[in-house]
């Protein structure tokens, strides 16, 4: 059992979310079994604004102000803890599509770099050639090579 004012403290209190991918898919998994135990209150929330809801029917009319509020109060309480929870649910989705989207880019990178390097070194095994539109040429592409290097640097 989940009592609503320890799910308002668990989810207050969230620090920095990890950046490996590992971690929060077991951030991820531990929130969906909080957010079924939080669904699982729903129907006691329920069942304590049915009380309300009878008392009111029965009570004395100086206090149908009060249980209104309390009733009020119930609700507005478990609205508030499912949407906090749903928030986090969203920002721990948000995070581990951007650690895939990260490590996507990096992948990516990697393979251009080694297809830069072994390009290099395939370069550096040939003859320069004497003719002067040749090494002009050689110039051009090495400058157009640099070029997206330089485009390719991080941030």
């Amino acid at each position: 059992a989940l009592p609503i004012s320890e799910a308002e403290q668990a989810l207050r209190f969230h620090g920095l979310l990890p950046d490996d991918e590992e971690a929060l898919r077991a951030l991820i998994d531990q929130h969906k079994e909080f957010m079924r135990k939080l669904e699982e209150k729903r129907s006691g929330v329920k069942r304590g604004v049915s009380m309300g809801e009878e008392i009111l029917t029965i009570c004395h009319p100086d206090s149908i102000t009060t249980i209104k509020h309390w009733i009020t109060i119930i609700r507005a309480r478990f609205e508030e803890v499912l949407a906090w929870a749903k928030q986090h649910q969203q920002r721990l989705a948000g995070a581990l599509a951007e650690v895939i989207s990260k490590q996507e880019l990096l992948e990516a990178l990697l393979g251009w770099l080694q297809w830069a390097e072994s390009t290099l070194n395939e370069k550096d095994q040939d003859v320069i050639p004497e003719e002067l539109d040749e090494v002009k040429a050689l110039i051009a592409e090495h400058q157009a090579f640099m070029e997206e290097m330089t485009r390719k640097q991080p941030d």
